[in-house]
């Protein structure tokens, strides 16, 4: 699969838009993010923040041969001098970025009231979430999903010898065990049983991020203790966000990378982070058996 392949499905669903013919056109766009997240899965993506950094560096002259946004370009440029510090990219260093539907104008901070370069309405921009954890779930949605999770875990863990457990299997997020897998999600979620804490008791709670390498817990416990502090800490939050009155789901805490967040947008962000790495643990599970 090339890129003029993708631009023809894209071409496709814009040409099927234009027609009204809206069910084709999400076939088109279907078929693009299936064909562009199957061949992602297969590729060798840069681990390291140096393979990160020589990645957006080979990257940067084809784009502006391209005539791509200045600004943007720019802020290329700045966030690889920040990966190249280690330093964390903050809500500041990258402002909402919002692109132009009709004619691809990228504007940034706020999207114009019509397009300076095609006129089109303001809400023809299309806005761009750090990452697609951040996208709002329907409650109803969440609840019952967070409450499916700790029977997965109790799964996914059963009948291996903590040798097996704690073999490290490489793949497309790098070398991990099984039991550092589930150390992480128990990681993530006394994180997100924190802050559902901090909106319980606050209408603005003051967010602080985490950087990945401080996610992953090296506390050496084992496969059945992960597993029942996991259910112990998802149950009451559970309990927690099922008593909660309505209009705390849209208490706005302050991130500092992600800025302006929900607890709705909290807690969409942990659910898929932990669904996201169930294709990472089933993998390694499938490798062990």
């Amino acid at each position: 699969m090339n890129d003029f392949d993708l631009i023809g499905l894209h071409r496709l669903a814009r040409a099927a838009t234009d027609a009204g013919y809206y069910n084709a056109a999400k076939l088109f766009n279907g078929a693009a993010a299936s064909l562009i997240n199957h061949q992602l899965s297969a590729e060798a993506l840069p681990k390291t923040d140096e393979d990160f950094v020589a990645a957006i560096a080979a990257i940067e002259p084809t784009l502006a041969a391209l005539n791509l946004d200045r600004n943007l370009l720019e802020s290329l440029l700045h966030i690889r001098s920040a990966i190249t510090k280690n330093r964390m990219l903050a809500y500041a260093d990258v402002p909402p970025v919002f692109v132009c539907r009709v004619c691809g104008h990228i504007a940034r901070n706020q999207a114009p009231d019509y397009c300076p370069d095609c006129g089109a309405g303001q809400l023809t921009f299309q806005s761009f979430a750090a990452t697609y954890y951040l996208e709002p779930e329907p409650i109803e949605v969440l609840i019952n999903q967070l409450t499916l999770t700790p029977d997965w875990l109790d799964r996914i863990l059963a009948a291996l010898p903590a040798e097996r457990l704690a073999q490290k299997i490489g793949g497309a997020q790098g070398e991990w065990s099984l039991i550092e897998a589930a150390s992480h999600q128990l990681d993530a979620q006394q994180l997100i049983a924190e802050r559902v804490e901090q909106f319980m008791h606050s209408e603005t709670p003051n967010l602080s991020a985490k950087s990945p390498a401080e996610m992953v817990d090296q506390s050496g416990l084992s496969a059945p203790q992960i597993a029942q502090a996991f259910r112990q800490s998802r149950t009451h939050m559970i309990d927690q966000l099922q008593a909660a009155p309505s209009n705390y789901w849209t208490r706005v805490g302050q991130h500092n990378e992600f800025g302006p967040v929900t607890l709705q947008q909290q807690v969409s962000y942990f659910a898929k982070h932990e669904q996201w790495h169930m294709a990472q643990m089933t993998r390694i599970r499938k490798s062990l058996t």
